[in-house]
């Protein structure tokens, strides 16, 4: 086992907060040891940050025996950015393999296993008067926690807060690594995900790519992409039409490697068109999601942006042949691009008006109706009290179900590929 490393002096921060945090990795590493793992470091710290933690991870059915850097991300109050997952920057993300390449550099006697970056979300707040039935522990010095069973989503009281360790995504970095990790965990060949924002938002896409990585299975490969031309965002039909040529030739570009495609705009712009030049299978999140919703609610309400993009919503509705299980569309009348600028103000406005579709239009579950919303379903499904559906999300898992029941795009006759004709 490596030798702890001497820590230098904290930066500047609150008494409470970094209690917080001391506990949310105490308590993902307590889960972890009794997974069978072993934790071999916790903040080490180098100069390009911090590792959280550092596993070793025994062999199960399904993977080798693995070495873990896991990334602890903790929030006291539930958010729009996925539980802390968005405050993974490509920045932060090629610090965090920096770091890793650091740490096996200075312990040969690790180099030769397998690698992977893990992240942990866990959720909290703090308790101003005991749980009904808490377990109570008391404040680590150190971050240890005591042996008590650790579950996946059940709340416990530590100290003064109630934490949840929500989710445990293993592999959620591979994709992002600029080359590959120093030890690749196997040879095998992954399931690969083209996905696509159609305008050419940047901050957009990042905001998807997280959103994808998170939801896909834990050796599916994301590729996330926007073009390099056309419009900032998709508001109108003349965006939509400026935007399907670009599309296409994103989807040109990657045939060879890819696996599925997803176009992660609610319109669902160019989704025929791409499934006549494609054999393998294509989901627009529009679809993604309404067959989702539909799976789980006799009827349901989509909450999209500006009001001018309630035709092109319904008429989406329409042609998927699901108008009769829409109980209505609803609009903040806010532009796209307000979802990375502005996205407490957008979320202020999901939480009232899919409170309306719910209690006044007959909904049963709320649809997410734009790409840039990603992230904010758990937050509405907890505050509404009823199913939110991440488009995004469904239509990752989407794809992977097509894949995986190895699915491709049908060439009878309406996806056949276009008759050869001269173009001016």
């Amino acid at each position: 086992m490596p030798k702890p490393t001497p820590q230098p002096a904290p930066h500047p921060r609150s008494a409470a907060a970094g209690e917080f945090g001391l506990l949310a990795e105490a308590l993902v590493a307590q889960w972890l040891i009794q997974q069978g793992g072993v934790i071999l470091q916790r903040r080490w710290r180098c100069r390009w940050g911090e590792l959280d933690l550092i596993a070793r991870l025994p062999q199960t059915a399904e993977a080798a025996a693995t070495l873990a850097f896991v990334e602890v991300k903790a929030r006291q109050n539930a958010g729009w950015d996925a539980g802390g997952l968005l405050a993974i920057t490509p920045q932060k993300q090629a610090k965090l393999w920096q770091a890793a390449a650091l740490f096996l550099s200075a312990h040969p006697e690790l180099a030769e296993e397998n690698c992977r970056f893990d992240v942990a979300l866990v959720g909290g707040r703090s308790r101003s008067r005991p749980a009904a039935h808490p377990t109570i522990l008391p404040t680590p010095s150190i971050p240890d926690i005591p042996n008590i069973p650790i579950v996946l989503g059940r709340p416990m009281a530590i100290a003064h807060y109630t934490l949840t360790l929500q989710h445990y995504l293993p592999q959620c970095l591979q994709r992002y690594l600029a080359t590959p990790t120093p030890h690749p965990t196997n040879l095998s060949s992954p399931m690969r995900l083209h996905v696509i924002n159609p305008n050419t938002s940047a901050e957009m896409t990042y905001s998807i790519e997280q959103i994808a990585v998170a939801n896909v299975s834990g050796e599916t490969e994301v590729l996330t992409t926007c073009p390099a031309h056309g419009p900032a965002s998709i508001e109108s039909y003349y965006d939509e039409y400026l935007a399907i040529p670009h599309v296409l030739a994103e989807v040109q570009r990657t045939q060879a490697t890819t696996d599925g495609y997803v176009l992660a705009c609610w319109g669902d712009p160019g989704l025929e068109a791409v499934r006549e030049v494609t054999t393998k299978p294509v989901v627009g999140i529009a679809e993604a999601s309404m067959y989702a919703a539909n799976a789980i609610a006799p009827r349901w309400s989509v909450v999209t942006t500006l009001r001018r993009s309630h035709h092109m919503v319904e008429a989406i509705v329409k042609k998927t042949g699901l108008m009769e299980r829409c109980a209505s569309i609803r609009c903040v009348d806010m532009p796209v691009l307000a979802c990375e600028a502005d996205p407490d103000a957008v979320i202020d406005g999901l939480v009232h008006l899919s409170k309306q579709a719910l209690s006044e239009d007959g909904a049963e579950a709320i649809i997410l109706g734009c790409a840039g919303m990603g992230g904010m379903a758990e937050y509405l499904s907890e505050k509404l009290g009823a199913p939110c559906v991440d488009p995004v999300a469904a239509g990752v898992r989407f794809a992977e179900l097509l894949v995986n029941l190895n699915l491709q795009t049908s060439k009878w006759l309406t996806y056949r590929s276009p008759e050869p004709k001269a173009f001016k």
